[in-house]
């Protein structure tokens, strides 16, 4: 038979539209291109497209060809992202491959010079297609239809081939030139090809099959009853459907995303198109419309219900409203988008109030983001209790009062939000915390040093208390159990306005229930009306009705008036004054620093004003007692340290050292000077090397000492002490010789006895 590519061209494009075809005709487009002689890409291209739309009632599975229009290309693509999990450009290179062996017809056979017959989407040849027929047969498959191939391929690329599966999947990169070395792979190590065709079949990835099919998804046959997500896009170009500064345009797909259009069926076979993100009806002359929709050979036309009025496209990419379908740009697919799953397993645990919540679920397959609810009680009606949106992970924590809640955790994409099944659960309330009875204490919140305490005396509750550190509370215990908090610097009462906002004043005193425990916190609840001490912002607090607002966690700090422990440093002797520390008290006015000799007589007594902790005082040489006592008018207390008994007493002079010789082995001998002033003396005698200890004595009285050490180098330090203190001498180094036991002296020291010892 011969026929020219024009006529060809004809005869596809005449019957593309055709849904069922019969097996003659079948029989003579496949014979028409098998005899084809294709000298142009793109006419081969076109050719076996439409031949594919022809042939793909016959060899769509049964499940998807009910109603659905996919031709062979589309199934192929289609399998080898789904089923294989191939990226877009790894896909792209095998389409390439398919489109050059058989233009996507699983029949398509060719018979060699030696009699072997090349069949099927990737003409397996010879051996192969035995292969093939046997795979099918054993699986229940027909050979002769892409579900066939397509399954022997998959147990080609598992088994035998699974080396080029492996690069396929992992070492293909998705792009264009991912797309180009796919099928230039595929077409040297699968189909094993003459080479002059490795770079036009991987041209053809590039260039054709990676940009027509980078926002592939399938097209069903006619609109759902159901309604979806889609995105909308032109048939013949890459272009999407986006909303931009307010006008509608056809324009390249985004890196983020394309708009999303929710299709809300509205029962009568019309929809109502809506902007995911911007609400927006799609209406390009800003009208309402409902749309129908009617199939074209490339997808859908979208007509507004009850004109002749078709949605098409101008030449720059605008919208625009014609009458009759004049366009020749009317066609859109539908690139359905799914909303995200639903969250599952979702738990939420906790302990009796106030401890936290924790909430936690699976992760939602398509989901970007969660929300979580809280409604009060068991239902899910009005508004909710409190809500947490935009949560990146799949678990939240949250402080809850006592109560009965119902929890539903939502999940979030471009489509909207899938709610999960709500989840009730009970948070019992603790006992009040018996803090014990009355006591001074600081209240505090996130570990922060900032404390209650009112900010105007003249319009103290005119907004909510301020912090300040200093501030101190008296907590009176009342017999119910509830304490009352006073503040201790102006005698005001912690409490509640009419307005729910904490103040520090006798107007609004409350008596506050108290419940926690001191590793996890405290809540302060207003006993009579439930109303919760909460954080508002940064360094200001307020009480609001807990429905308004998250409850808070405080530390409530008791105050212990303990004695200061007091410290004295003596090392200036009788020259310079004795320098008296002490450790601070909390909220103390003053202290007194009482200094008594060793007979008892008071040598000094010094009161010092404001809660300083250091005072000095000059004493003559002699043993002393000292202690302080720390007083509050605010709380009403004394407290005394400890008596500390001390010495002033001028340091002893600093020992000089030097090293004599010894004859016998591994003996070490040195000695010192006399220091004015040293009632004893200690030496220590290190390892240079280890930094260990080799010899140590204290409460020495003679001027040499003798040691028995191995053979090595030694640090010796000698230190002259008398009551008031210490003095050490400059470190002196000896190398003991464990040949001769001689010692080489490493410096020269002239002692109290003028003997100067060399080395020999």
């Amino acid at each position: 038979m011969v026929i020219s590519i024009d006529n060809c061209y004809n005869i596809f494009y005449n019957y593309v539209n055709l849904r069922i075809i019969s097996n003659k005709l079948m029989i003579m487009i496949q014979e028409i291109y098998s005899n084809m002689i294709f000298n142009n890409k793109n006419i081969k291209r076109i050719t076996a497209a439409a031949i594919g739309t022809i042939l793909m009632a016959q060899y769509i599975p049964t499940a998807e060809a009910s109603g659905a229009v996919i031709t062979n290309d589309m199934y192929v693509y289609e399998f080898l992202t789904g089923q294989l999990q191939l990226n877009h450009a790894a896909a792209s290179g095998l389409m390439a491959n398919v489109d050059q062996e058989c233009a996507f017809i699983p029949t398509a056979s060719w018979t060699d010079i030696n009699g072997k017959t090349s069949y099927g989407l990737m003409q397996w040849n010879g051996p192969r297609f035995e292969q093939l027929k046997n795979f099918c047969s054993a699986g229940g498959y027909a050979y002769d239809t892409l579900e066939g191939q397509l399954a022997f391929l998959e147990y080609e690329l598992t088994g035998p081939y699974s080396g080029y599966y492996d690069y396929l999947l992992n070492g293909i990169e998705n792009s264009e030139q991912g797309a180009y070395d796919a099928a230039y792979f595929w077409a040297e190590q699968y189909e094993v090809c003459r080479r002059k065709y490795f770079e036009p079949r991987a041209e053809l990835a590039r260039d054709y099959y990676y940009p027509a099919y980078l926002e592939y998804s399938s097209v069903p046959a006619a609109v759902t009853d159901d309604s979806f997500y889609a995105v909308l896009a032109d048939a013949d170009s890459c272009l999407v459907l986006s909303e931009k500064d307010g006008s509608l345009q056809m324009a390249e797909p985004s890196e983020n995303a394309c708009d999303v259009w929710f299709f809300e069926n509205n029962g009568n076979d019309t929809y109502r198109v809506t902007n995911c993100e911007t609400s927006a009806e799609l209406s390009p002359d800003g009208k309402s419309r409902m749309w129908s929709f009617y199939e074209t050979a490339n997808g859908f036309m979208l007509k507004e219900d009850g004109s002749q009025e078709v949605l098409g496209i101008f030449d720059d990419n605008k919208l625009c409203m014609q009458i009759g379908g004049g366009s020749e740009n009317q066609s859109f697919l539908l690139l359905r988008k799914q909303p995200a799953d639903m969250p599952e397993d979702f738990s939420a645990v906790s302990s009796p109030a106030p401890s936290v919540t924790k909430f936690s679920w699976k992760a939602a397959n398509g989901a970007d983001s969660y929300n979580l609810k809280i409604y009060s009680g068991i239902k899910t009606e009005g508004e909710p209790y409190t809500a947490i949106e935009n949560i990146k992970e799949t678990a939240c924590e949250l402080s809850l009062p006592a109560g009965m809640y119902t929890a539903v955790a939502e999940s979030v994409n471009e489509c909207g939000g899938t709610a999960g099944k709500p989840y009730s659960f009970e948070i019992k309330k603790q006992k009040p915390c018996d803090l014990g009875e009355s006591f001074y204490g600081k209240i505090s919140w996130n570990g922060k040093l900032q404390y209650i305490t009112k900010t105007d005396e003249s319009e103290v509750c005119s907004s909510p208390a301020t912090f300040d550190e200093d501030q101190l509370w008296r907590f009176v215990k009342n017999n119910d159990g509830s304490y009352r908090i006073y503040s201790v610097s102006d005698e005001s009462t912690l409490g509640f306005n009419e307005e729910n906002n904490v103040c520090a004043d006798e107007a609004f005193q409350s008596d506050f229930m108290i419940y926690g425990n001191e590793s996890e916190g405290y809540v302060i609840e207003e006993k009579d009306r439930g109303i919760y001490l909460s954080a508002a912002e940064m360094a200001k607090f307020c009480g609001r009705n807990f429905e308004n607002s998250m409850l808070q966690t405080f530390a409530v700090e008791k105050y212990d008036f303990k004695a200061p422990e007091l410290s004295a440093d003596v090392s200036g002797g009788e020259k310079e004054p004795v320098v008296f520390s002490w450790d601070k008290a909390d909220c103390a006015e003053g202290y007194v620093l009482s200094v008594k000799d060793e007979e008892g007589r008071a040598s000094a007594s010094v009161k010092i004003r404001g809660n300083t902790g250091q005072a000095d005082i000059s004493l003559a040489e002699g043993k002393y007692t000292a202690e302080i006592s720390a007083s509050s008018s605010v709380t009403g207390e004394n407290a005394e340290s400890e008596k500390l008994e001390f010495y002033v007493q001028d340091l002893p002079e600093r020992p000089s050292t030097g090293i004599g010789i010894n004859t016998d082995p591994g003996m070490l001998s040195f000695y010192w000077n006399e220091c004015q002033g040293a009632d004893s003396y200690s030496y220590e005698i290190r390892n240079e090397q280890t930094g260990e200890t080799a010899a140590k004595k204290e409460n020495i009285h003679e001027l040499a000492g003798k040691e028995k050490l191995d053979a090595g180098k030694y640090i010796i330090t000698v230190t002259a002490k008398n009551k008031n203190g210490t003095i050490s001498s400059h470190d002196v180094c000896a190398e003991l010789n464990e040949i001769n036991g001689s010692v080489c002296i490493s410096m020269k020291s002239v002692l109290a006895s003028k003997k100067q010892y060399v080395q020999e």
